[in-house]
């Protein structure tokens, strides 16, 4: 069966208004009035795989009978018609689905011409709406919310019991699924991923997405709040931390042990570190760390020049969190990394901590944002002339043990459709 949620990894709107359907639609291209639908005569058995495999939908928006057929099962597709109806859509364009299900019954077409270079932008405005609508039934038919079925939840508020089985923890979300359900939120407003380019480039695969010049996080709702706060706190369980960026605020006036912050890696201890700064009303020299609280609905600056004041125990918690960055940091070039240090990373985390192995000898990134976050840090020094050789033994057995890492990790989130 095709399901996101897990590896293998595989919408609210079935009997809403085509003004909703097209809310999605450029506001520079507005949509023509739509023709009327085929209609689907109840006296008559219809085929429904060569109904909806005929449907004209770069022309027409799918009727009110056509949205009600999205429920009925196809095969072993879970999302039913709904998924049949968004495989043809893209699958006119030769798109190449990474959901072997959808694949495999594509490959059955004799229509269907793969096409490598398949982007969004083959898509006009009237198959975006109508791939809203059929996203949308697929999203009303899962049990448990997916990636992708967030734009449908944006007025609901989702429990656990919409998240995880009881009865079966294999059937809950992996780490990736969880980390992208949440980053989804965001992507619905705009944010941008500059610190995550692999989670950018799901988001930029995504046809509904749209990067604002300026995310707003006070743009979210209190629905989209809950629900961004509900998948942190799994998201850090799933990863085996009791904190992660993000949580202070909920955490409130108390002492960080050790073992809460020790699956963390170094980027999002330094994030952690940095947060107890922002609660108070910090401001950052550092570009990387302000616009990254600049993007959280819950930080209000002093006005520049005033200075935050920490509580005793603020004090405390930051320098437990420094010594912890201080010793990961230096571990990188003294020990070999073993599987428990790897535990709960993404693709991007790993690759991060590969990179500081790198800028620990001044190596000089190409990448703007990765250049700008480590010229951020004290220790680092660039080097023009780096090369590997520079590398100590144990750096570079932990350099080839998180390539590897992230090229495992970097196939499995790739499988993520949404």
């Amino acid at each position: 069966m095709l399901r996101a949620r897990f590896w293998p990894l595989a919408a609210f709107l079935i009997f809403a208004p085509a003004s909703v359907h097209a809310q999605c639609i450029k506001k520079s291209k507005p949509t023509p009035a739509p023709a009327p639908a085929p209609a689907m005569k109840a006296s008559e058995p219809v085929d429904r795989e060569a109904y909806y495999e005929s449907f004209p939908y770069s022309k027409k928006l799918l009727g009110q009978k056509d949205i009600a057929g999205l429920t009925d099962v196809y095969g072993e597709l879970e999302g039913g018609m709904a998924t049949f109806a968004r495989m043809t859509i893209f699958g006119k364009h030769g798109r190449i689905f990474r959901e072997s299900d959808i694949q495999d019954t594509l490959k059955g077409e004799k229509w269907y011409k793969p096409n490598p270079n398949f982007s969004n932008s083959m898509l006009n405005d009237m198959e975006r709406s109508n791939l809203d609508i059929v996203r949308g039934s697929e999203a009303e038919q899962h049990s448990f919310v997916e990636p992708g079925d967030l734009r449908y939840w944006r007025d609901k508020t989702i429990t656990v019991e919409k998240l995880l089985d009881e009865n079966d923890a294999k059937n809950n979300p992996s780490l990736i699924s969880l980390h992208i359900m949440r980053t989804e939120i965001e992507a619905i407003h705009g944010k941008r991923f500059e610190d995550e380019p692999l989670i950018q480039k799901y988001f930029n695969e995504r046809y509904w997405y749209r990067p604002a010049a300026q995310y707003d996080p006070k743009s979210l709702n209190d629905h989209e709040r809950a629900n961004l706060a509900l998948l942190a706190k799994l998201e850090a369980k799933a990863g085996g931390n009791s904190l992660v960026p993000g949580s202070m605020l909920a955490y409130g006036e108390k002492p960080i042990q050790p073992h809460m912050i020790k699956g963390l890696n170094l980027y999002h201890l330094r994030l952690l570190r940095n947060e107890i700064y922002a609660i108070r009303g910090g401001l950052f020299h550092t570009g990387w760390i302000q616009t990254y609280f600049d993007g959280q609905d819950w930080y209000s600056p002093l006005p520049k020049g005033s200075q935050p004041q920490l509580t005793p125990l603020d004090e405390r918690n930051v320098a437990l969190i420094l010594k912890r960055e201080n010793l990961l940091h230096q571990e990188l070039s003294t020990r070999k990394l073993n599987e428990m240090d790897l535990r709960g990373m993404l693709s991007d985390d790993a690759g991060r901590l590969k990179d500081e192995i790198y800028a620990r000898r001044g190596k000089v990134f190409k990448s703007k944002w990765l250049q700008s976050y480590f010229a951020s840090m004290a220790w680092y020094k660039p080097d023009p002339t780096y090369t590997d050789k520079l590398l100590s033994p144990i750096e570079r057995q932990n350099v080839q043990i998180l390539a590897k890492y992230e090229k495992k990790a970097t196939a499995q989130e790739d499988m993520t459709e949404g």
